[in-house]
């Protein structure tokens, strides 16, 4: 299972993830988190830090700039660091 798909399914139950340093913390309804469900998230964890990680520095256009598959990701609840389309917006405006 890779880690898009982990968020995904881990947002649609209401888990809540957060990255502090290598560890990831995660707020979830009673019961939600099986033990199927913690082994995913070891499973893909080096992932989870790397896509929700917060970069040093990085300059993301504003939402309203946002390319379409910007703005379905992060209606899902995936935080979206970086893309191609939207970034580009950000160097050609800047």
């Amino acid at each position: 299972m890779n880690a898009v798909r982990v968020l995904r399914e881990l947002h649609g139950l209401g888990v809540r993830l957060d990255v502090r340093g290598e560890k990831v913390h995660y707020d979830a309804p009673a019961g939600v988190m099986t033990s199927e469900r913690l082994e995913q998230l070891r499973t893909v964890k080096p992932h989870l830090v790397e896509l929700l990680a917060e970069p040093i520095t990085h300059q993301r256009a504003p939402r309203k700039q946002w390319c379409d598959r910007c703005r379905r990701l992060e209606s899902q609840g995936i935080r979206v660091l970086a893309c191609s389309v939207c970034d580009r917006k950000v160097s050609s405006t800047g």
